[in-house]
């Protein structure tokens, strides 16, 4: 790894006002009580009429500018990394930059799903390490669901809510330092997760709006039983533990070290289950604040970073992971030194 030390300077995130009942959002979906109450949402966000994606990810880069006590002027990259944005075939990062008068900066969007903001911690200390006058870069994301899905959940697994967050990468800084990352991807499961017919396969009709074709969904899942999906899960967890391990080695630092482990805020049942396999403590991570929010996509990084960070779960010094699983599957795990 390179000499480069590169840390988190500031953090921002923004929930929308209108906050809803989960269960009562998404009980007409016909999961069963007892399957909801394994995910763990409690309470979602919904984002307000008008209220768009940038608009979010533009607000919680104003609090993660002022959390660094920086202005926007000082910017010298914007990276958008939400999966939903205003737009298809538009970049969000524009707008951002718009919004903030960040007009220093050179701006571009990363698409990676809920491993979006994990892999830009990646690319922009790269980016840094590359380009001596490049000191501050922020990390932005923002999901919006309702035009996405017709109720705020999907499979068993998934209670969506709406919200951003950033963050601010500054050279040289102390705290939140990015030690070391690893990626992997099993890309024969490419069409699990999709919207199937925004996109070049498919004109849209009348036709397509009556089959559902415009919302995100299960496309086409491999595993179609029980055996088999209990097989995936197993090499699904392995893969994991396995991108966990390769990060925590370049490191210098075993899995065991870990000392807080940031999750997206997918199923807490599946979360813990991983968290058992790698051998680490569900009290030490971000499963449980799920609770407050459902699952924001990659925005659950940084906001999931900041939330431990206020309530004291950082102890200087400490390594921490960011884990994330990213539809069709990617897996992304960082260590920061808090």
């Amino acid at each position: 790894m390179s000499t480069v030390e590169v840390g988190i300077a500031g953090l921002g995130s923004y929930l929308p006002g209108k906050a809803v009942d989960a269960w009562e959002a998404v009980r007409e979906s016909g999961i069963s009580r007892e399957k909801f109450e394994h995910i763990g949402a409690s309470e979602i966000h919904m984002a307000a009429p008008g209220e768009m994606p940038s608009d979010m990810a533009a607000e919680a880069g104003r609090r993660a500018l002022a959390d660094a006590g920086l202005e926007p002027g000082d910017l010298d990259l914007i990276i958008y990394s939400g999966s939903v944005k205003d737009h298809s075939r538009w970049q969000a990062s524009n707008k951002v930059q718009a919004d903030l008068q960040a007009f220093n900066s050179y701006v571009f969007d990363l698409y990676q799903g809920a491993c979006g903001q994990n892999l830009a911690l990646s690319i922009a200390r790269d980016m840094m390490l590359a380009d001596p006058e490049l000191n501050n870069v922020l990390i932005a994301a923002a999901e919006r669901w309702d035009t996405s899905l017709e109720r705020p959940i999907l499979g068993h697994s998934f209670v969506f809510g709406d919200g951003a967050s950033a963050a601010v990468l500054t050279r040289d800084h102390p705290r939140l330092r990015l030690l070391s990352w690893a990626h992997t991807t099993r890309g024969e499961h490419h069409q699990a997760f999709c919207i199937p017919d925004v996109g070049a396969g498919t004109h849209l009709t009348p036709e397509v709006f009556a089959r559902g074709g415009h919302l995100f969904q299960f496309y086409r899942p491999r595993n179609r039983s029980a055996d088999a999906t209990a097989a995936f899960v197993e090499e699904f967890n392995r893969q994991g533990r396995e991108t966990l391990d390769l990060a925590a080695g370049r490191a210098g630092v075993s899995v065991s070290d870990i000392a807080f482990t940031v999750m997206l805020n997918s199923s807490y049942r599946h979360n813990k289950r991983f968290l058992e396999l790698a051998g680490l403590s569900a009290k030490r991570s971000s499963a449980g604040f799920i609770a407050d929010t459902g699952l924001l996509g990659t925005a659950d990084v940084f906001y999931n970073l900041e939330r431990a960070r206020l309530e004291g779960l950082l102890q200087e010094g400490e390594p921490v992971a960011v884990y994330t699983v990213g539809g069709g599957y990617s897996w992304g795990a960082s260590l920061l030194r808090a």
